[in-house]
């Protein structure tokens, strides 16, 4: 066979996709980019790196954005959370008693013995809303201190789960303020074996740390 005509078969058995024994050769994957799990983990741990630099009304909008993504939000947060400084902690601690699950639940116990109290005081908050008392004696300490935020903040997150004030006012005289943590402690005293083993707290309300 003359080679002009070879030439000329090969490049029509090329362009027709010339059929073999095994069929034609399959072509290459295409690369494939991130899955949806994978960008939306990417996008909150954007946003969680945002926070240390967020005040106010835009550090609540863009915290909400996070709790948006609900489960998917828990790896970036955990991930994020032991090396953040402490307001960033604070913040992502509430974030975790919104998303909620035995994961966020483990992660958000070891900061019940954090030095910072804004810190201690998400993580006794949290942990009651994913229904696990051990914050109370936390939140009772607080009502305790000299600090008339932490006293307000504290009494009212256990008044919203506990419907009782027992006649503590963050703003009373210290006499006022004892007689009346001495009834929470009676309270807790008596109530802590049931509330632990039994019935789950109704979710509380916290305010970020701003």
């Amino acid at each position: 066979m003359r080679p002009s005509i070879l030439i000329l078969i090969l490049i029509l058995c090329v362009a027709g996709g010339c059929v073999t024994e095994g069929g034609p050769a399959p072509l290459p994957d295409r690369a494939e980019g991130p899955g949806p799990v994978a960008k939306a983990e990417a996008t909150v741990a954007g946003h969680v790196a945002r926070l240390p630099n967020l005040y106010g009304t835009r550090l609540l909008h863009v915290m909400q954005e996070i709790m948006a993504y609900k489960r998917l939000a828990l790896g970036p947060v955990k991930d994020a959370i032991t090396a953040a400084d402490t307001r960033t902690q604070a913040n992502l601690l509430y974030i975790l008693g919104f998303i909620k699950g035995d994961q966020a639940h483990r992660a958000i116990l070891p900061f019940l013995q954090a030095k910072d109290a804004g810190v201690r005081f998400e993580a006794a908050v949290a942990l009651l809303n994913l229904g696990d008392w051990g914050g109370v004696p936390t939140l009772l300490e607080f009502m305790a201190s000299k600090d008339r935020r932490h006293r307000f903040k504290a009494s009212e997150a256990l008044k919203g789960v506990v419907k009782k004030d027992f006649g503590y006012q963050f703003d009373a005289s210290p006499p006022e303020r004892k007689k009346a943590l001495a009834q929470w402690r009676g309270w807790w005293t008596g109530r802590r074996n049931t509330l632990i083993y039994g019935s789950e707290p109704s979710t509380p309300v916290s305010s970020p740390v701003n």
